[in-house]
């Protein structure tokens, strides 16, 4: 009896000092470039907010980064229809640092997005593990199942999306879903 009379509030004690750690959500929501262990392979992942340069800086991602980005030639006669529209809308790029699909497209995205000059503050990149989870990032409401998945958005208004790869070209599903506003 006495043991449970000690133990009880001991037990409380302990307890009240897990539930008084507060952890800001947002905190991890907002952390840019967080590195994962990949819990299929072993290997670093990217997830939550990223920026273009964790990409191109990142190991596991440089080398696919800068092929695909200064070998890949952007279709000029979409080019043209897409710069003013473009403009007007927010792009978010749900990726996988370890999908092959992202591996080519997201900088192929990139490469267009600085032809037109499109400046990054118009497009947020979120990079999510194989479970299509980024870290303490809710992406629910963006229903991702394939990876890399572009969407376009003109304010809360969803104008349409790529997912994994284009039908038939960025510029060109791009330009497809632009003009049908």
């Amino acid at each position: 009896m006495i043991i449970k009379n000690l133990l009880l509030p001991v037990l409380l004690f302990f307890s009240a000092g897990l539930y008084s750690q507060n952890v800001d959500s947002s905190a991890i929501a907002n952390e840019y470039n967080r590195v994962v262990m990949d819990s299929t392979t072993g290997e670093d992942i990217l997830i939550g907010l990223c920026t273009r340069e964790a990409l191109k800086d990142f190991p596991e991602y440089a080398e696919f980064w800068q092929k695909q980005y200064d070998t890949y030639e952007p279709y000029t006669e979409f080019l043209e229809t897409l710069s003013d529209t473009l403009k007007k809308v927010k792009i978010t790029i749900v990726m996988g640092t370890w999908c092959g699909d992202s591996k080519m497209q997201v900088p192929r995205f990139y490469r267009i997005m600085d032809e037109l000059g499109i400046p990054d503050s118009s497009i947020t990149l979120i990079c999510v593990d194989r479970k299509k989870k980024a870290g303490g990032l809710n992406i629910e409401d963006y229903y991702v199942e394939w990876v890399p998945t572009f969407i376009f958005m003109k304010g809360k208004v969803e104008l349409g999306r790529i997912v994994e790869a284009p039908s038939e070209s960025l510029e060109n599903d791009m330009s497809l879903i632009l003009t049908q506003q």
